[in-house]
This record gives structure tokens, sequence and C-alpha cells, in this order.
């Protein structure tokens, strides 16, 4: 490579459209990447002329690779910026799309290590690229624009750096102009490497990448522990919940049986047939004018839509002994008034409902 070419580096996300960007400069053919794979896996330097000058337009990969580690990708973007040290730099352009709405971890993560490997004195050769713009409304690209220069890019802006908008080729010469016009420089990992002597590890670059790769590896470590943590959880769970099925069935099947039961006491025919035999010994007991005791004997009457009548075929209104009987053998009595005796009934009929109740009857004297 001649001293008088000119070299321009390209970084960004991988699929941002580094490749895109290099033949349409160019015309010359490169690969581009169409899906989420990683076209650019080493760094490719495709040599043009531009506005009469010989231009070296160096692709390289996004640190969000797919099929390579950060530090594998630092260690080949490095060891080339080493090897080319006799050939300054005079311009670095990092594309981001216009369409992401905010800087996500991978993003500012590419940010990051772009900034490590230029240093703060390779700022002033730095051009922030933004591209498809005419995939979004023109108010919302500007807004996302002023949102990116004012929180996430302002530090490289103050130091020197300038932002700029890819719609068509035309602006992408106007970069390359730009960047004809002012002075070569050295990036901050050539001088680490070059003049330190450091390895890429020793860098400052190589240092965030370690630290990024610790942290990953930290955060393996945590997602594992949460997910013991959570299948021991489930089993806890699991237990629990086949406790909790076995005695609901239980209890599902103690249910079964007690409504068997209330079903044999509230249909028991024997129990009605006592029942008309009290009614027959209230007949003798009413011709002859005999006391009755309603412990001892029932009044005559029937059953009808859940209330009790006399034989006569009125609801009992006098006055007289009102009982009730809840359980067999269980029976309550006393004496009120027929007005009492009317709400009474109406309770009771409720009451009755509610606790499956035998009977209610009622006599008068």
């Amino acid at each position: 490579m001649e001293t008088r070419k000119k070299i321009i580096v390209v970084m960004g996300m991988t699929g941002v459209g580094k490749s895109y960007l290099i033949r349409a400069l160019s015309g010359k053919k490169v690969r581009v990447g169409h899906d989420l794979s990683s076209c650019t896996q080493d760094i490719e330097a495709v040599e043009c002329v531009i506005y009469g000058n010989p231009i070296t337009l160096v692709d390289t990969p996004g640190f969000d690779d797919t099929s390579r580690s950060d530090t594998e990708i630092l260690e080949d973007i490095a060891t080339w910026l080493a090897e080319m040290d006799c050939h300054k730099v005079c311009g670095i352009i990092y594309v981001h799309s216009i369409l992401d709405d905010r800087m996500r971890g991978s993003s500012y993560k590419n940010l990051r290590m772009f900034e490590k490997i230029c240093g703060k004195e390779a700022l002033k050769n730095v051009v922030m690229l933004t591209n498809r713009w005419g995939r979004i409304d023109e108010k919302t690209a500007c807004d996302r624009e002023k949102k990116l220069a004012d929180k996430f890019l302002k530090m490289y802006l103050t130091a020197g750096c300038r932002m700029m908008r890819y719609r068509t080729k035309h602006d992408l010469f106007r970069v390359v102009r730009g960047f004809l016009n002012i002075r070569p420089t050295r990036l901050g990992i050539q001088k680490e490497m070059v003049d330190g002597q450091k390895s890429v590890s020793g860098t400052s670059a190589g240092a965030l990448a370690k630290a990024a790769v610790d942290m990953s590896a930290e955060l393996e470590q945590v997602r594992k522990k949460l997910e013991a943590t959570m299948r021991a959880d489930k089993r806890e769970y699991n237990k629990q919940r086949s406790e909790q099925q076995r005695t609901l069935k239980k209890a599902e099947a103690s249910y079964r049986q007690l409504e068997q039961s209330r079903e044999i006491l509230l249909y028991d025919p024997s129990r009605k047939l006592n029942v008309q035999i009290c009614h027959d010994r209230f007949l003798y007991y009413n011709s002859s004018r005999r006391s009755w005791d309603p412990i001892d004997d029932n009044p005559t009457g029937h059953w009808k839509n859940g209330k009790f009548y006399h034989k006569n075929g009125r609801l009992q209104p006098t006055k007289g002994k009102w009982w009730i009987e809840i359980l067999p053998n269980t029976v309550f009595h006393f004496m009120e008034t027929p007005t009492v005796h009317r709400r009474l009934i109406k309770t009771l009929n409720q009451t009755i409902e509610e606790q499956y109740a035998v009977g209610l009857m009622c006599k008068g004297v």
C-alpha cells in the first residue's frame, strides 16, 4: 500500500449497512447481508479513487457478530490497525440506523468499544452517520437524531466529532470530501500497541472487552443459579399442589357422602308415613275436644309450594302453638299471635331451605 493512500475506516453494529455504504462509494462489489448472520467476519479493505484521491475503505465487523466473540473481533481490528500504523487514518465513519428508537445494550457496547479504539484525540476525524432516513417519517427521525445527539453522543460532538445524515449517495461523497480537508491521525489503539508496546488485552479497548466478558460470565452464573432456584421452587409448588388436590378430593368425597345422607333424610318414606299417623291422631283429638300436645302429635294439613296448609285449604292463621322440626327428634315449640305467625312462616320457610329442614306445621286451639 502506498503512503499517499488515505484510509477511511467504517464501523458500526452488525447489519447496520456498512458494506452497502462501501459499495455505494467504491462502485465495487462488497458482500452485503440481508439476514441476522454477519457477512463481514474479517476486515475487508476496498481500494477506490474519489475526487482524484486514492482511498482505502476499510469494512470492519460489528462487535455483536453472530459467529465470533468481541475479544476475537477486537484482536483482528487492533492487529490490522497496528500493521497499518505507518498509514494514518484520515477518517472514521460510525454508522447508526435512525430506525433504532433507543440505544440498546448491544448498540451502547459497540459505541463504547468504538470510543476506546479511536481515543479522544481522533474524535475530530469521526463522523457519526445516521442512515435509513427514507424508511421513517421526517419528524420521528429528527426527534430520534436529537435524542441521540443530546443523550449519547454529546461527549463525542463536544470533542469535535461531526454528525451527518445519509439519504443519497451525494451525502456519502460529502462525508469523504470532509475527510480530505482534515489532517490524518493515529487512533488511540495504534498508539497503545505501537508506541506503548501493549498487547491487545492491555489496551483500553482490551480492558473493556475483558470486563464485558467477565460480566457476561458472572451474569451466566447468576442465570444458572436463578434457574436452579426456579426449578426447586417449581418442585415444591408441584408437591404442595398435589397435596392440595388430594385434600380437595377427600373433601369432595366427604361432601358427596353427606349429600347422599341428606337425601335419604329428606325422602325417607317412613317419615311421610309418620306424619300421616300424626295427622290422623289430630283428627281424633279435634273431634273429642281433648287437649293436644304438639310434642306428641302433629296438626293435620299438607305441604304446597314450600308452605304448610290446614286440611280445609287455608294457611293456618289462628293463634296457637307453632313448632319446627329441624332434625329428627329435635322439636322447638312456642306461642305467638297470628301476625307474628305469618312473619314467622316466611322466616322459617327461608331457614328450612337453607338448613334442609324436614317440616313446619301449625295448629289452632
